[in-house]
């Protein structure tokens, strides 16, 4: 959500809500080995992948807002080998200093699945998204304060209604507050 996405399009968000599977039992274990090092053909792609991006335009001055009153976590279904290239994209960008942690996918997991254990392995009770799945999955596992980055493709989905819709990430800071 802070990364544009070619021509304000993220083609992976749709307004259907999708079923995701339950977490399976054990799921913790996929988490302790860490970190990955960046090598391999996986890594390369997620430099291809995502490297080149640019961040949104507000993504630091609502970084910079957010940090003052939340810790900020990004968690995120990229590759866990792709954790290098995040964490130099935001480095690159100036807007590390603002990030507190990075959770990325061991694999095994959907992406709607890593992010739920991240926030269960945590305790974490607050998310951001653009993806109305990914929200209404959260909502239905006890995630309280959801907020929906509504792309032009998702605006009329049908989430739960605990979940805040937000029309850019400045959005966001106007709700914290």
């Amino acid at each position: 959500m802070i990364a544009l996405w070619p021509f304000g399009l993220n083609p992976g968000i749709s307004g259907r809500i999708r079923a995701v599977p339950e977490l399976p039992v054990g799921f913790e274990q996929r988490y302790e080995h860490g970190h990955s090092s960046p090598s391999g053909p996986r890594y390369i792609i997620e430099w291809l992948r995502f490297a080149w991006r640019r961040p949104a335009p507000d993504a630091a001055d609502v970084l910079a807002g957010l940090s003052t009153r939340r810790r900020i976590v990004i968690t995120s279904g990229r590759s866990r080998a792709g954790e290098q290239v995040l964490r130099d994209w935001l480095t690159q960008h100036q807007l590390d200093t603002f990030v507190d942690d990075v959770y990325l996918s061991p694999g095994g997991l959907t992406t709607r699945q890593h992010k739920l254990a991240v926030l269960q392995m945590h305790n974490i009770r607050e998310h951001v998204d653009d993806d109305p799945t990914a929200v209404s999955y959260l909502a239905g596992h006890g995630i309280s304060n959801l907020y929906l980055r509504t792309w032009p493709n998702a605006a009329g989905a049908d989430v739960p209604s605990n979940v805040a819709r937000i029309e850019s990430l400045a959005g966001l800071l106007d709700l914290v507050t």
